[in-house]
């Protein structure tokens, strides 16, 4: 799992840079140990290069029982050095993807990679990661965690790097999905008192679920991908649609009332749909 009870994953702030740093320092080490004697040349990562993610809201830790052992960039979106590869090509060039960038950890720390991965993968399971040709240890733990190794792609400063890719496979989510999620939208339709039409399953990559004129539920594969709260928050949303065809204010006072009814959680001054729709926010479409 990406978080446990004694392992947390936060976005950074200010006071971990002397941190991150010590843990780019022991990467260094391990690196230059291992016969890689190029790659994180001089002091990169360096505090201009931590501070920039910051700025950026890309820099994460990881915790375990309040010391941080672990830090990555997990970066959504184009990443520019990869609209060009060689000898190769990507597993999927049209959906969106995320980056993940300067990992790091404590070696007195198992399974940091892991952790890293499992919390990036649950909100875009599209990554896509580099790595320099020396770095036997990371080419090992991508290759042991499904990626592929795709090509090579070249840095802004010309420097070569392999192009390693893991990408969910749609037909799997697409089988789960139907599994799934027209049963649960019966069941929570029934204890509501909702009345549908039918439930189709979408892949798309513009929203979660819909409802149409005709009262169908429309759902998006990806929902299985998503903790059990916020899947049902999605189907709420959508069942209440069947009710006000807004997003007026009777439409969020009825979301809320099933969720605080169905989740049994309050926030202190604020709506609890509103947190859960923040929460969607992070993760991806595929």
């Amino acid at each position: 799992m990406a978080q446990t009870a004694s392992r947390q994953v936060r976005r950074a702030v200010s006071r971990d840079i002397p941190r991150l740093l010590e843990l780019f320092a022991l990467a260094r080490q391990t690196m230059r140990a291992d016969g890689n004697l190029s790659q994180w040349a001089g002091t990169y990562p360096d505090e201009e290069a931590v501070r920039r993610d910051l700025s950026r809201k890309v820099s994460y830790v990881i915790e375990e029982e309040g010391r941080v052992i672990g830090t990555f960039a997990f970066i959504p979106g184009a990443e520019p050095t990869y609209r060009r590869i060689w000898r190769g090509r990507w597993l999927d060039r049209e959906t969106p993807y995320a980056t993940i960038h300067r990992i790091a950890g404590d070696p007195a720390y198992k399974r940091i990679f892991d952790t890293c991965l499992d919390w990036c993968w649950e909100r875009m399971p599209n990554i896509r990661i580099d790595t320099h040709r020396d770095n036997h240890i990371m080419q090992s733990l991508l290759l042991k965690s499904g990626f592929s190794c795709c090509g090579i792609i070249y840095l802004s400063d010309g420097a070569e790097r392999l192009a390693f890719q893991r990408i969910a496979d749609v037909e799997r989510l697409r089988k789960d999905a139907k599994l799934v999620l027209p049963a649960r939208c019966g069941a929570l339709a029934e204890r509501y008192g909702f009345c549908f039409n039918r439930v189709f399953i979408k892949h798309n990559r513009s929203n979660w679920g819909s409802c149409s004129s005709k009262r169908n539920i429309n759902l998006n594969l990806n929902l299985v991908r998503l903790p059990a709260e916020l899947r049902d928050y999605v189907i709420l949303h959508e069942l209440c649609h069947l009710q006000e065809m807004n997003h007026g204010p009777r439409f969020h006072q009825m979301l809320e009332a099933l969720c605080l009814d169905l989740m049994g959680e309050r926030i202190p001054d604020r709506p609890l749909h509103g947190a859960l729709c923040r929460r969607l926010r992070a993760y991806g479409l595929v």
